[in-house]
């Protein structure tokens, strides 16, 4: 009897330590009670972005200052004269979370050393460049500890997070972000509006472009790793395919154009610099093309797989969209959410190009990696992070052929309010069903509704 005691004793005290995730996913058209939030403890305003008719906050719980990892919700509040009206809800969040003060003011002491020490036991990792380090407060099996990470960027350009317990205690390496398998002047360049596939060369115009080594424009830049000579104004007209040079201006143009086009259309613009990298991985030819944490970094293709990245606009664009898309919704990179924020990547990316193929550059095996011109049902997801992609897309994609652009982009853009970092396809079905009642006329509601019942979208 005294052992049983012992051990329902021991039972409860794990339970009662025992860090648990909470989900929030709550939108003012819900029948369940508005979350409250003020009872969320170490809750923390991240950032603040003001919209035309929008706010949307980001919150992250902290304890002693440190952020606690997976811990984000998105509040999207309506904005009038008369009051704020809360929309949506979405995240993450931990109920009382602890952390064992001691671990922290420890770690907090050895910071400044801790990359160096790491290193040193990983020979194997001391070509990476340290981009960022930070402590977090991770969650393991049942407690919240503290961990260092460590961003880091290999020779190739692409990026890890590398988590370290106290005393060099590996934990994880692991990829992150997104993967496609001003007093500046007006200048004109010689270069290809819409890449070698659709267009000529032909004069284009490049705005508010500080030149030299590093290509600066209101909220972008764009480098080279090959660390190539400055480019003047008199270049920009005479750069040739063949000329390094001509990448690094090329992206500039494609990537500037997809943000002067979200903020014209979707009245969005970028908070922080997008930092655009080409020739990654350099000397080494390389295939990266990915985002993460306001960094695009592009190889130049090896020339089996791929060719001509950075001439890609749909590789180029599909990139930074993803910076978009992470300032306004936080979506992971993997999972459903994965999925759904490769699907809006394409998606604007087609919407922007009035194309439906990507990668129909630089991708060699075939005419396009992949299009959002498909028949993909909602039935069809598998698991697999571009294939379920298909499916958001190529309804997006269904819907503007069918209906029209405008309306359809102020779907998309409703999608970017109110999907969040906990968000999943089950959500995003109910909020494209309820918004195309919103957003369409009659006629167009009716047609949208057959849309969705063929591609098997529709729930009753």
């Amino acid at each position: 009897m005294k052992l049983k005691l012992i051990v329902f004793v021991l039972l409860m005290v794990g339970c009662q330590n025992r860090v648990i995730e909470k989900k929030l996913n709550w939108s003012s058209d819900s029948l369940t009670p508005k979350p409250r939030l003020e009872e969320i403890t170490g809750f923390s305003l991240e950032q603040k972005i003001k919209l035309n008719t929008h706010e949307i906050n980001f919150y992250q719980q902290e304890i002693g200052e440190l952020k606690v990892d997976a811990s984000l919700v998105k509040v999207l509040s309506e904005k009038s004269e008369k009051e704020d009206k809360l929309v949506v809800i979405n995240g993450n969040y931990f109920e009382d979370p602890h952390a064992n003060l001691n671990e922290i003011e420890k770690m907090k002491k050895d910071f400044s050393f801790a990359f160096s020490h790491f290193i040193e036991a990983r020979p194997d990792l001391r070509k990476m460049k340290l981009l960022k380090q930070e402590i977090v407060l991770s969650k393991s099996s049942r407690k919240i500890e503290p961990m260092n990470s460590f961003i880091v960027e290999d020779p190739s350009g692409r990026i890890w997070d590398i988590r370290v317990k106290s005393r060099n205690h590996f934990v994880s390496l692991k990829k992150v972000g997104s993967n496609f398998e001003n007093n500046g002047s007006n200048l004109e360049a010689q270069l290809f509006p819409r890449g070698p596939k659709q267009s000529q060369i032909s004069r284009v115009q490049l705005f508010d472009l500080n030149l030299g080594k590093i290509l600066v424009g209101a909220g972008l830049k764009v480098s080279s790793v090959k660390n190539l000579a400055p480019v003047s104004s008199e270049e920009l007209l005479s750069l040739t395919p063949s000329n390094e040079k001509f990448d690094q201006v090329q992206v500039f143009y494609f990537s500037q154009q997809a943000l002067r086009w979200t903020e014209e259309k979707l009245k969005i613009k970028l908070n922080s610099d997008l930092d655009i990298q080409v020739h990654s991985g350099a000397p080494e030819k390389t295939n990266i093309a990915f985002y993460y944490d306001h960094r695009v970094r592009l190889g130049s293709g090896d020339d089996e797989l791929y060719a001509k990245i950075p001439q890609d606009p749909s590789i180029v664009e599909h990139e930074t969209f993803h910076a978009v898309i992470d300032q306004m919704c936080r979506l992971p990179f993997e999972g459903e959410g994965g999925s759904i924020n490769e699907g809006l990547a394409d998606i604007l990316t087609a919407f922007h190009l009035a194309q439906p193929n990507l990668g129909e550059v630089a991708f060699l095996k075939g005419e396009y990696k992949r299009t959002v011109e498909n028949k993909a049902k909602y039935t069809d997801r598998n698991g697999s992070l571009y294939h379920d992609s298909l499916i958001l897309s190529g309804l997006m994609w269904e819907l503007r052929n069918k209906i029209g652009e405008e309306k359809t982009l102020n779907l998309t853009y409703n999608l970017l309010l109110k999907l969040g970092p906990n968000s999943n396809f089950s959500e995003l079905r109910k909020i494209i069903q309820m918004e195309i009642k919103n957003i369409y006329s009659t006629k167009e509601y009716e047609v949208a509704s057959q849309i969705l019942k063929e591609r098997a979208w529709w729930s009753d």
